[in-house]
C-alpha cells in the first residue's frame, strides 16, 4: 500500500463526529436566513435519512415525489461550507418537485459540525481544510448506492450539482462517477494550492494526463479500469480476450491523449477507443480464430466463472447455492446470446442496457443520431429477444423464471463481479 494509499485509508475510517442534521440554517448565514425561499414539503416524501459508508452511517436530506409517475432521476446535492443546512434541504425540495429524487449527504460528518460556526474563517480552519477529497469522493458514491436501493430510482439518469464548495467537488465527481450523466456547479474553485487531502484540482487532471504524469494515468485506470473491462467482455467474440484488448484500449488513450481537446467528455472519447478496439478485434476473431476448434467442453468457460459469484452470493442470506447457480447460468447464456447479436445492435443494447447510459450519450459514443440510436437498440432488443425465448420456455421451471404463457418473460441477469441484477424482458 502506497503513502498515499494509507492516507486515503486512515481518513476514510474516520469517526463519524456529525449524527444528525442541525434544524433551520446555520448560524453563519442566519443574516439572510429571513429572505431565503421555503419550499414547502406537500406531495413530497422528504426528511433526514441515514447513508451507510464504509466507515459508518452519515446523515443526509432526501426529496422524492411523493406518488411519482414512473422511476426518477437521481441528482446528488453537494452543500458549501455550512452543511446541509435549511437552504440545501430547500433545494432537495425543489428538484423533488421537478420530478427528481434529490440526496444530499453531509460530507463533514467525520470532521465536525459547521452548523454552530458564526465565523467563516473558523469554518475553514476548523473542519472545511481537513476534509479529503478521497472521503468526500467515497460518500458520493454511498449516497448514490443509498439511492439506487430505492424502488422509485432510475440511478442511469445519475446527476449531480454542488454549490461553492460543492461546486469544485461537483467538477472532481465528474471526473471519478463514469456512471454521471451531467453536473452542473454553483461556482466552486478550478485551481488552487495542493496538499495530501486535496492532490488534484479540476483543471489539473486533462493537463496532468497531457503532461504524461504518471499520478494522473494511474488516476485514469483506477476510475475507468473496470467500466471498460466490462463493456469489451461484452463485446468481443471471445471473452478471453478482454483484458488485452482493455490494455490495448489505455494504450491508445496514453497515446492519443495530446489529441484530445475536449470537443466531448474524457469518458465519452474513452468509450469510443474501446468500442473502435472491440470492433476491430470482433472482426479479426471471425477472419482467423473463429476457424479453431477447441479441445474443451463448450460449457467449459461458463463453469470455470461460478467459484466468483458463488463466493460473492453465499454470504448473502436471500440466495441459496442453487439460485446462485441458477444466477450465473442465466446471466452467462444472456452474455453468450448477446454476443451472437450483430453490430452496430449488440453496442447500443450493452450501452444502454447494461453500461445504463442515455440515449443522447450513446449518440455522441457512436457519432449517430438519436433516431437511430432508439431504432438500433429495438432492433437489437428484438434479436435478443428471439435468441432467449427458447431457452426461457425450457429451463423456466427449473430456474424459477417466469412461465411461457405469461405476456412478459423476465429473465435477470448480474454483470460480473456484482450482486446488483439487471433485467431482461423476453415477449413470446
Amino acid at each position: 500500500m502506497t503513502a498515499e494509499n494509507q492516507s486515503v485509508h486512515v481518513h476514510s475510517r474516520r469517526q463519524v463526529l456529525v449524527q444528525t442534521l442541525s434544524t433551520g440554517f446555520a448560524l453563519a448565514v442566519t443574516p439572510v436566513a429571513a429572505s431565503a425561499l421555503n419550499t414547502p414539503a406537500d406531495g413530497l416524501e422528504a426528511g433526514e435519512v441515514s447513508i451507510p459508508t464504509s466507515a459508518g452511517d452519515i446523515p443526509g436530506y432526501r426529496a422524492l415525489p411523493l406518488k411519482p409517475k414512473g422511476k426518477v432521476p437521481v441528482i446528488l446535492v453537494v452543500h458549501e461550507i455550512f452543511g446541509v443546512h435549511e437552504h440545501i434541504k430547500d433545494v432537495c425540495r425543489r428538484l423533488a418537485k421537478e420530478g427528481f429524487y434529490a440526496i444530499a449527504p453531509e460530507l463533514f460528518a467525520r470532521q465536525g459540525d459547521v452548523s454552530k460556526l458564526t465565523d467563516v474563517k473558523e469554518i475553514f480552519s476548523k473542519v472545511v481544510s481537513k476534509v479529503p477529497d478521497a472521503q468526500v469522493l467515497s460518500d458520493l458514491d454511498a449516497a448514490l448506492a443509498f439511492a439506487k436501493k430505492d424502488p422509485h430510482t432510475d440511478s442511469s439518469r445519475l446527476s449531480i450539482t454542488g454549490f461553492c464548495w460543492g461546486g469544485r467537488i461537483t467538477w472532481l465527481y465528474a471526473a471519478h462517477q463514469p456512471a454521471l450523466k451531467a453536473g452542473v456547479a454553483w461556482y466552486g474553485k478550478l485551481v488552487g494550492d495542493k496538499d495530501d487531502l486535496h492532490p488534484r484540482h479540476p483543471s489539473e487532471i486533462i493537463a496532468e494526463l497531457k503532461a504524461g504524469s504518471e499520478e494522473a494515468y494511474a488516476w485514469l485506470i483506477g476510475e475507468f479500469h473496470q467500466p471498460i473491462y466490462s463493456l469489451v467482455y461484452r463485446m468481443a467474440s471471445d471473452p478471453a480476450d478482454a483484458a488485452d484488448a482493455t490494455q490495448e484500449v489505455f494504450l491508445k488513450v496514453f497515446r492519443g491523449m495530446k489529441h484530445f481537446h475536449g470537443e466531448s467528455s474524457l469518458k465519452t472519447w474513452i468509450y469510443r477507443i474501446a468500442i473502435h478496439e472491440a470492433s476491430n478485434r470482433r472482426r479479426w476473431w471471425f477472419r482467423h480464430k473463429a476457424k479453431e476448434t477447441s479441445i474443451e467442453p463448450a460449457e467449459a468457460n461458463v463453469f470455470s466463472e461460478m467459484t466468483p459469484c458463488i463466493k460473492d452470493m453465499l454470504v448473502d442470506p436471500a440466495d441459496t447455492p442453487f439460485e446462485c447457480l441458477a444466477h450465473e447460468e442465466v446471466r452467462a447464456r444472456v452474455e453468450q446470446e448477446l454476443r451472437k447479436v450483430s453490430e452496430p445492435y449488440r453496442t447500443t443494447v450493452v450501452l444502454r442496457d447494461l453500461e445504463e447510459m442515455s440515449y443522447e450519450e450513446i449518440a455522441e459514443i457512436t457519432q449517430v443520431s438519436l433516431g437511430t440510436v432508439k431504432s438500433r437498440l429495438t432492433r437489437g432488443r428484438e434479436a435478443l429477444k428471439q435468441r432467449l425465448v427458447k431457452y426461457v420456455r425450457q429451463v423456466g421451471p427449473e430456474l424459477g423464471l417466469r412461465a411461457p404463457q405469461e405476456r412478459k418473460l423476465k429473465v435477470a441477469i448480474r454483470p460480473r463481479g456484482s450482486t446488483d441484477g439487471r433485467e431482461v424482458e423476453v415477449t413470446p
